[in-house]
């Protein structure tokens, strides 16, 4: 079962909907929040101090982007 709560904050993309893919086909729990959303995107940006998606929040670590370095990080965090 996993431990912490994770957050990916997203937007109708392609290379976004990647990212979310793997981690529901993963196993992992998630919650989703759309940029698209103004309300949203304020939230990410004030939180986060970025304006790029994906942003992936797992426990207290942040994940920002969706490269080859960002998914051995989210691997390595979910022990996947």
């Amino acid at each position: 079962a996993q431990a912490e709560e994770v957050i990916i904050y997203t937007a109708l993309d392609e290379g976004l909907a990647q990212a979310k893919e793997f981690l529901s086909d993963s196993g992992v729990q998630l919650e989703e929040r759309d940029v698209g959303n103004p309300n949203i995107m304020q939230e990410m940006v004030e939180k986060y101090k970025v304006r790029s998606v994906p942003v992936i929040v797992i426990g207290d670590e942040v994940v920002v982007g969706w490269g080859e370095e960002d998914q051995e990080k989210v691997k390595s965090l979910l022990n996947l």
